[in-house]
């Protein structure tokens, strides 16, 4: 007798679910990805949408500026220093004071100038020649001219000609005059005058006009006139 076959299925497990059943295993979750915020606006937008929108100047612009006007500030700076210059008073003899000496050039002068020529002797440190010039025929005849800085930073210097006096002096102290008065320095009679930019004593001699003069005080010129002393080509200086 033939078997029968079990065509029954096996229970199923109550609890078991069906494959079909079963959901789907989820993806966990993670951390929510922040927004990235937005950045400043890389050009500026006219109010009217229509018109295009207006790039921002480059950087290099800005530097450009600066250096402009660090450039400006630096001109004006300099035309101020140059017009202060010209504005303060200041005595262009006595912008270079670097000392000359004058023996050689006295000793020299003395030789061939026409008149008894005269340097100052004795006179403290203090006082400091800078200028010294001898010229054998100028406009005033042979000149003879020392210029010094005094202890007080002020100009004197001495001068002679043995050309028209009158004109030697006008140029000389440019255009100072006459006070009329005098001052006796060592038994001579030196004449007084004053002007807008140098004051002077002058003393008038047969063949030579000898001249004391600057922006010394007149105690500073009468101090430079009374030191003087014939310079001899012969008094044993070279």
């Amino acid at each position: 007798m033939a078997s029968e076959t079990d065509t029954s299925t096996a229970p199923t497990d109550p609890d078991t679910p069906r494959a079909a059943d079963q959901d789907e295993p989820s993806t966990p979750e993670g951390p929510e990805t922040p927004e990235t915020p937005e950045g400043p606006e890389v050009r500026d937008m006219p109010e009217d949408p229509a018109q295009p929108a207006q790039p921002r100047p480059p950087a290099r612009r800005a530097r450009g500026q600066t250096a402009r006007n660090m450039l400006l500030s630096m001109a004006l700076t300099s035309v101020g220093a140059f017009f202060l210059y010209l504005f303060i008073p200041h005595d262009e003899s006595t912008d270079h004071l670097r000392p000359v000496a004058y023996d050689v050039e006295s000793a020299t002068a003395a030789r061939v100038a026409p008149y008894e020529l005269l340097v100052p002797e004795g006179l403290p440190q203090e006082w400091r020649a800078n200028s010294v010039r001898y010229e054998p025929q100028g406009q005033h005849g042979a000149t003879w001219r020392l210029g010094f800085v005094d202890p007080e930073e002020e100009y004197a210097a001495l001068a002679q000609a043995d050309g028209d006096s009158e004109g030697f002096v006008a140029s000389i102290t440019r255009q100072a005059e006459d006070t009329g008065s005098v001052r006796r320095i060592d038994g001579r009679e030196w004449a007084r005058y004053e002007g807008p930019e140098y004051d002077a004593l002058v003393l008038r001699e047969p063949g030579v006009t000898t001249v004391v003069l600057g922006t010394a005080s007149q105690d500073g010129l009468a101090e430079l006139a009374s030191a003087l002393e014939p310079r001899l080509p012969d008094d044993g200086r070279p």
